[in-house]
C-alpha cells in the first residue's frame, strides 16, 4: 500500500524511522478498535519516526493532553507533528483526521489518514527539490 511512500521517506538521509513492533500494533488496535487500517498499515509497512527531521509520525497514538496544555478534548487522539506544535490525529467520534494548531485548536480535514500522510511527504520532500 505504501511502497512508493516508504522508498521516498526511507531513502531521505535526514529521516530516522524504525519499525513498530507486531504487539505494539495490537496494543494500539485493541485500545483504538475501530482506528482506520490504512494508518495500521503505515505503522507496519513503513514505521515510525522523523521524517526528513520535518515531521513526527508517533510509534503509537498520544493523548491530547500528552502533547497539549490547552482543554483536554477526550475524543482526540495524536498520531504525528510537524515538531512545531502542529499535531494530525483522528477525531475518535467519525475517525477522520484533523488538525490540531499549536494553540490547541481542532480542525477537521477533509481526507483519510493515507491522503494526509502524501500530502504531507509531498510538502516535505518538493520544498527540499
Amino acid at each position: 500500500m505504501y511502497d512508493e511512500l516508504k522508498k521516498q521517506i526511507l531513502e531521505d538521509e535526514d529521516t530516522d524511522f524504525d519499525s513498530v513492533s507486531d504487539t505494539t500494533i495490537a496494543e494500539i488496535e485493541s485500545d483504538y478498535p475501530e482506528i482506520p487500517q490504512d494508518y495500521i498499515a503505515f505503522l507496519r509497512e513503513v514505521g515510525w519516526g522523523a521524517i526528513a527531521m520535518c515531521y513526527v509520525i508517533y510509534r503509537s497514538p498520544k493523548t491530547f493532553g500528552e502533547v497539549y496544555d490547552a482543554a483536554t478534548p477526550q475524543d482526540i487522539i495524536l498520531i504525528g507533528d510537524n515538531m512545531s506544535g502542529r499535531c494530525i490525529g483522528f477525531d475518535k467520534w467519525t475517525w477522520n483526521i484533523v488538525e490540531v494548531q499549536n494553540t490547541g485548536k481542532v480542525v477537521p480535514m477533509d481526507s483519510s489518514f493515507s491522503q494526509a500522510i502524501s500530502e504531507i511527504c509531498y510538502e516535505i520532500f518538493e520544498e527540499e527539490d
